[in-house]
């Protein structure tokens, strides 16, 4: 994994952190990596970390690449600096998207209160949209005082046509941010056919993350297993949106019998005792003549195989072997 920090703009002090998974050359069906950008909340006077690298975290071990905006917060917080941010952010990822192995077109933002209000700003009005936007129990209704720095907009007028997918979650319980910004904002997207998918949990405090342990702070009530489902509920529901990693290959090796041909992509196994395929895979790969390489090697086909070979060939050698293969007419 990579991490990278972008200064986005230093007096106002936002930064972009950029957590970047490796893609190693067999992991066959991964291209470029879909991703969430992070927005955690604070009431627009803080990130809170309990909001930023845990969720980061969470995604990373889903195959997401990852990013962490702390954005204009405080004196700096005044709208529309935070969503210029967030702005900015988004139009770094797309263009660095070759570099860092992002797929431009499957990132989605993820916002917790102010941060999911934030969210649902890039969602409804930002210049540089997201492809989907996950809000946890999100400011959505014009709101000023009680504890923000500045007065925000609310959300549920800018829905429109034009705005992203959803998924939203909440609880009833929480007595910060009522759940009616939750339920408003779902029905402003029904309203407008714009596709969502919502979840109320009855019990919890407002400010839970991911509910987990290890990122409670060591307080019980930040800790709610049924809170918790969130998570893996929005993983499915991305899933929907993205289809991030196809994996519809069956695993199963087609026999030599069954290609009709011999080559470096059938089952060794199936053409092992022919002695012509025999002396020609020996001629590249002396090394299986000894049966503790030739019975794991067996289970394999020969392209795959090479792989695991202390002389490894090259890929030209690999053609040429299987041309000699393909030459010989199967029995």
């Amino acid at each position: 994994m990579k991490l990278e920090t972008v200064v986005l703009n230093r007096e106002r002090n936002v930064t972009l952190r950029a957590y970047l998974l490796d893609t190693p050359a067999d992991y066959e069906n991964i291209d470029k990596r879909p991703a969430a950008l992070v927005l955690p909340g604070g009431a627009y006077m803080r990130c809170s970390n309990r909001e930023a690298e845990p969720v980061a975290m969470a995604f990373l071990a889903e195959g997401y690449n990852a990013y962490i905006l702390n954005y204009s917060v405080m004196e700096h917080a005044e709208f529309p600096h935070p969503l210029e941010d967030a702005d900015q952010a988004m139009a770094l990822i797309r263009q660095k998207a070759e570099d860092w192995n992002t797929d431009p077109g499957k990132i989605a933002s993820i916002g917790f209160s102010a941060g999911g209000h934030l969210s649902g700003a890039m969602g409804t009005m930002g210049k540089e949209r997201p492809n989907a936007m996950i809000l946890g129990y999100p400011v959505t209704t014009p709101h000023k005082g009680a504890g923000l720095p500045y007065p925000i907009p609310g959300l549920c007028d800018k829905v429109d046509e034009h705005t992203v997918p959803a998924f939203l979650f909440a609880t009833y319980d929480d007595q910060l941010v009522p759940v009616e910004n939750t339920i408003k904002m779902g029905q402003a997207l029904s309203d407008h056919g714009v596709p969502f998918e919502m979840h109320i949990f009855q019990k919890g405090k407002h400010g839970l993350a991911l509910a987990k342990q290890f990122c409670s702070a060591g307080y019980q009530d930040n800790i709610n297993d049924s809170v918790a489902a969130w998570f893996p509920l929005c993983i499915k529901w991305l899933e929907t949106q993205f289809h991030p990693f196809p994996a519809d290959l069956e695993n199963k090796i087609p026999t030599a019998q069954e290609a009709g041909v011999y080559s470096i992509d059938v089952l060794l196994d199936s053409m092992w005792k022919n002695e012509a395929v025999r002396q020609t895979v020996l001629a590249m790969m002396p090394k299986l003549e000894d049966p503790l390489y030739a019975d794991f090697a067996r289970t394999f086909y020969l392209r795959k195989y090479n792989e695991y070979y202390p002389e490894k060939l090259t890929k030209a050698q690999l053609l040429a072997l299987d041309d000699a293969l393909r030459a010989i007419p199967v029995k």
